[in-house]
């Protein structure tokens, strides 16, 4: 049963209403080639399933994982490698919208600012960084599961 207090959120079972807009706006989805070595490390399945998706792009639609301008977030990978690697050949970048990223919380970042990706694909806030160099705007940061939630444009 909902209720609805005036004073208080929406309620439902003695819960508070969860915003979730996570995708929201993303589309179109990108596919680009990764680079699979001499810039950082390569994305891979678990660093998806950990949610370290912050991806830069390194060069004429090659994307990869390292420090600098947040490109996008890493929705999927193919199951092609790269000859002797175990590096997937392609992945498909959420380039605009709503998009959720884990963040380090030594760069932990501030509420409607820029981030920045890190060399883990995670994301962060650096006082060091160019307005250039921080990309979206952050709508939400839930702490207690280090991840934020990033208006990509």
């Amino acid at each position: 049963m909902n209720n609805v207090d005036p004073d208080g959120p929406l309620q439902h079972e003695d819960k508070p209403y969860a915003i979730m807009n996570d995708g929201t706006g993303g589309t179109p989805f990108l596919n680009f080639l990764q680079n699979p070595d001499g810039f950082g490390t390569f994305f891979t399945q678990e660093c998806i399933d950990q949610n370290h998706t912050a991806a830069i792009l390194i060069e004429n639609n090659v994307f990869g994982m390292a420090r600098g301008r947040l490109f996008g977030k890493v929705v999927w990978l193919s199951l092609e490698v790269f000859r002797d690697t175990h590096c997937p050949k392609i992945g498909t970048i959420q380039k605009r919208g709503m998009a959720r990223f884990k963040y380090d919380p030594k760069h932990r970042p501030i509420l409607d600012s820029g981030v920045i990706a890190l060399p883990d694909g995670r994301v962060g806030w650096t006082s060091s960084a160019t307005l250039q160099d921080l990309r979206g705007s952050i709508i939400c940061i839930e702490e207690d599961k280090e991840e934020c939630v990033i208006w990509l444009g």
